[in-house]
C-alpha cells in the first residue's frame, strides 16, 4: 500500500532530518544518559531500519497489488526536459572545470 511506503519515507527522512537538529540531538543524547553516542547511533539505526523496512514493505505490497496510475505528464513535458537537461549537463561540468561558466555563475551546480 503507498500509504505504508510513505510512513516509511517520513519515519526515514524524519529520523536523518533529526541529526541536523543539533541542540534536540544533544537534549536527547543528555536525556538518555545511558544510552551514550553509542546508544544514540543504535537507536538513530534502528529507526532508519524500520524506516527502510516501511519503505520495501510498502512498495512490494504496492507492487504485487498492481500499478495505481496517480499521475501522467502531459507528453509535451518531454521536450522541456530535454530543452532543460542540456543546460543543466554543463552546469555540473563547469563545476569540475574552472572557466568562464565558474566565474560568471560562482558556483554552477548550484543553478
Amino acid at each position: 500500500d503507498l500509504a505504508i511506503m510513505i510512513l516509511g519515507l517520513a519515519v526515514f527522512l524524519g529520523g536523518h532530518s533529526f541529526v541536523s537538529l543539533r541542540a534536540q540531538r544533544a537534549a536527547l543524547i543528555a536525556r538518555v544518559v545511558s544510552l551514550r553516542i553509542l546508544g544514540f547511533r543504535a537507536l538513530f539505526s534502528l529507526v532508519s531500519l524500520i524506516g527502510i523496512g516501511l519503505i520495501v514493505y510498502g512498495f512490494a505490497h504496492y507492487r504485487a497489488s498492481g500499478l495505481i496510475d496517480i499521475w501522467s505528464p502531459p507528453r509535451w513535458t518531454r521536450h522541456v526536459t530535454v530543452l532543460l537537461v542540456w543546460p543543466a549537463i554543463f552546469c555540473v561540468m563547469a563545476t569540475y572545470v574552472p572557466g568562464h561558466i565558474t566565474r560568471v555563475l560562482k558556483h554552477p551546480m548550484l543553478v
